[in-house]
């Protein structure tokens, strides 16, 4: 098992908009599919426009069309003009949808399998970590006496009692059928200036757990 891969980018802070009008909404793409590095969101007057999606940084679209709780990501038209849907999310009551994108398995309906992540401040403070497991298999961070398991899906909001500037030693595993397996061992630096999406998913090709860590700064209150 190779170690993890970090990617670390600085990201804007993520907002809803004003009263009466549908959220700005977020999207960071944990991985690629296959020839698919842009989508293309509806709005609320029937039109398309493109986004480019990153594996580095979130991007941000305004007034997506929200359908029965859910948002639809499209691929470029085809011959018959239609868009197809590449990714579905469940937003429910999420106020600071944030879509994570990665590709979806050979059995997937759609190109990108997608979770939706709450931003705003109250249930994701600063100095706090957002882990999502995208993998199929359940991980677990260890700090301390703090275990963290996530099943495939699950998403959850860690928020160090260190002060700031201590660090942080944290374990990370996966399950690889009744035995837990270590994914990495590393310090992490408590900040509480700036939060942290902490990504767990498989990489299609090798078939490796990795794990992607990308700081969020700026005022998550905005």
């Amino acid at each position: 098992m190779a170690l993890p891969a970090f990617l670390f980018a600085a990201l804007p802070a993520i907002h809803a908009a004003g009263d009466g009008k549908e959220p700005v909404v977020s999207i960071y793409c944990a991985a690629y599919a296959d020839g698919l590095k842009s989508v293309f969101v509806k709005s609320a007057e029937d039109r398309y426009h493109g986004v480019s999606l990153s594996t580095a940084n979130i991007v941000e679209t305004a007034d997506p069309l929200i359908e029965d709780g859910s948002i639809l990501l499209y691929g470029p038209a085809g011959e018959d003009g239609k868009h197809p849907v590449v990714a579905k999310a469940e937003i429910g009551g999420i106020r600071q949808p944030l879509l994570v994108l990665h590709p979806a398995g050979k059995d997937g309906q759609t190109a990108y399998d997608s979770k939706a992540v709450e931003m705003a401040s109250g249930v994701f403070p600063l100095g706090g970590y957002s882990l999502v497991n995208l993998s199929p298999t359940p991980v677990r961070i260890i700090h301390g006496e703090v275990v963290i398991e996530l099943d495939s899906t699950d998403c959850r909001v860690f928020t160090p009692a260190q002060a700031a500037g201590q660090p942080l030693a944290v374990r990370m595993d996966y399950k690889a059928g009744e035995s837990w397996v270590q994914l990495s061992s590393a310090p992490w630096a408590v900040r509480t200036d700036r939060r942290t999406l902490v990504c767990f998913l498989l990489d299609a090709a090798s078939k490796r757990m990795n794990v992607k860590s990308v700081p969020l700064r700026g005022d998550p209150s905005r």
